[in-house]
């Protein structure tokens, strides 16, 4: 038995080989040593796999895969849907950009329901329009086409509300450009109290804690939004930056008590 196959990169490129010791040659191409192609390329994963009886036919198969074009050869391997490549004038109801779609369209295969497809591209401006009709940009377009599977696939509709469509609808993600279906807000959030004011307006003032947190290590403004955004990541960094001024050696550092040995 041959095996013609072809390996993910990391660095995103394909490489196609052919064996009759799979094993073997996955452990190989694993060490670095499979050859020289992903000695420098270290593949990722096992993204296409062909059996074939005699080594003559997998020669044949292996040469035909390597001179199909990249999409091609994507699509043999399952990785790229062909739904993606087609043309639909349908786009102009469904309202569905291109990175949305192909979102739709891995959910649906990971709940085995591929079949549902235009359903849900039906079901995803008649979602728009109960949530206020929210731009379809990241985060809102997500949670438009996340209900909209689920609408589909539950077979009732918001009978499943993940909590970014609760948020949505609560107001969280601000006033939305045109009224939303009440009956399907209720049906959403419940009893649950609309925020009707900028939600920013409800936090805490946070800056000037973060402020005093890092006091010791501040040497610009800048650190305390790094330290705010990124506080276990900045923090390091800081401690790193103090430690090359003033020429200590981190490695020595008591954590426990902040300190340095004499």
């Amino acid at each position: 038995m041959y095996y013609v196959y072809v390996l993910a990169c990391g660095d995103g490129s394909l490489y196609t080989g052919m064996t009759n010791d799979l094993r073997r040659r996955m452990t190989l191409h694993a060490a670095g040593r499979g050859a020289k192609y992903t000695r420098s390329h270290p593949p990722q994963e096992l993204a296409g796999l062909w059996r074939c009886g005699e080594r003559t036919a997998a020669a044949r198969l292996e040469y035909a895969v390597k001179t199909l074009p990249r999409a091609a050869k994507l699509q043999a391997e399952g990785v790229l849907d062909p739904k993606v490549l087609r043309v639909d004038v349908n786009t102009l109801k469904y309202q569905v950009p291109g990175g949305m779609l192909s979102n739709l369209i891995n959910q649906l295969k990971q709940a085995g329901k591929s079949d549902k497809l235009y359903e849900v591209l039906a079901e995803v401006p008649r979602v728009r329009e109960d949530f206020g009709y929210p731009p379809l940009v990241t985060p809102t377009s997500q949670i438009v086409g996340t209900q909209a599977v689920m609408n589909v696939i539950c077979g009732e509709r918001y009978k499943m509300c993940p909590k970014e469509s609760q948020g949505l609808m609560r107001g969280e993600y601000g006033r939305l450009p045109a009224p939303v279906n009440e009956e399907v807000r209720r049906k959403v959030i419940g009893d649950q109290k609309v925020i009707t004011c900028r939600p920013a307006d409800m936090l805490k003032p946070e800056l000037e804690g973060y402020r005093k947190e890092i006091g010791q290590y501040i040497t610009q403004e800048e650190d305390v939004l790094s330290y705010a955004l990124f506080p276990q990541v900045a923090e390091k960094f800081f401690k790193a930056r103090q430690a090359k001024q003033l020429g200590l050696d981190n490695s020595v550092l008591d954590t426990k008590n902040n300190a340095m040995p004499i």
